[in-house]
This record gives C-alpha cells, sequence and structure tokens, in this order.
C-alpha cells in the first residue's frame, strides 16, 4: 500500500508543487514515517491531524515540512490570472468557515469519504476519496468552486 501512494503522489506532485497535506500522513512509527516522508515530492505544508503525534513529536520530521498548522487560511490566485478564492484548510469538517457565505471553499480530511456532500463549497480531499492520489487546486474548484453559495448560519449570502 505505501509503495502505491508513494508512486501516485510522485506521478501527480512534481519537486516544485506546493502540496496541503490535510493531516493523518502516517500511523506509522518514526523510522517507516522517515522512509516514506524522504520519498515523497513537493514542498508539503502539514495541517495537523489527530493521528500526526508521531510528526509532531519528531525534530527530523517535521523538517519534512515547510509549515505546519492546526488549521490554514490561504489566498489562491488559478493559473493564468482570473478571480483569486480563499481556502480555508483542516482537517476536520466544518460546517460553517471564514468568509463561507463570501464564496471562500473549505477543504477538510479525516472523514474518509463518509461524509455526505451537502451541497457547500465544503470538499474531503483525502487521498482516500480521490483513487488515491493528491487532488490539484484546478480539481476543486473545478468540483466545487461553482456551486452557488448558500448562507447556512445568520447569514445571507454576501453579508
Amino acid at each position: 500500500m505505501n509503495e502505491a501512494i508513494i508512486t501516485n503522489w510522485n506521478n501527480t506532485v512534481q519537486q516544485y508543487d506546493h502540496i496541503y497535506i490535510l493531516g493523518d500522513i502516517s500511523f506509522a512509527d518514526e523510522k517507516t514515517t522517515n522512509s516514506i516522508l524522504s520519498r515523497l515530492n513537493g514542498i508539503k505544508i502539514l495541517i495537523y491531524g489527530n493521528h500526526d503525534k508521531v510528526i509532531r513529536n519528531s525534530i527530523p520530521l517535521r523538517a519534512y515540512f515547510d509549515e505546519e498548522h492546526e488549521l490554514l487560511e490561504r489566498d489562491f490566485k488559478p493559473d493564468g490570472g482570473g478571480k483569486g478564492v480563499k481556502i480555508i484548510m483542516c482537517h476536520y469538517a466544518m460546517k460553517v468557515w471564514n468568509k463561507s457565505h463570501h464564496g471562500s471553499l473549505h477543504l477538510f480530511g479525516h472523514s474518509h469519504g463518509t461524509m455526505p456532500d451537502d451541497g457547500t463549497r465544503s470538499m474531503d480531499v483525502g487521498m482516500d476519496c480521490h483513487g488515491m492520489r493528491p487532488i490539484s487546486l484546478q480539481e476543486v474548484i473545478q468540483k466545487i468552486g461553482r456551486r452557488e453559495l448558500r448562507a447556512l448560519d445568520h447569514h445571507g449570502k454576501g453579508d
């Protein structure tokens, strides 16, 4: 399984691509995790998950990541210009998130595809939901970025 994941990852992610990992990258011990991380392409940004204890507690493993976060909000500009998009990334799914009523996207992991698609601009991006490979920003935007805005709390659209 590990070899298939490494192959799929490296067929999708190039050496200088930024890759956002939304937690639970390894359930293994430090030695095994090191042998996997050392072979993965990309500039890795980790949003911690509940099973990332071995990474949290290992300075050598943490060195594989350019950034580490509990939750991350980032603005992205699509290739070729055009309107940017704010993405809120967390290991866990959220019902509402910052600027959700203004069109921001929310990406999460943790659930292994078991959360129902509620039609919002939220998406499980775990590899096990996408053919055991990372999913690109373009794929995310194509799938959920054009969905109609729905107010899920006291905000109306654009409030």
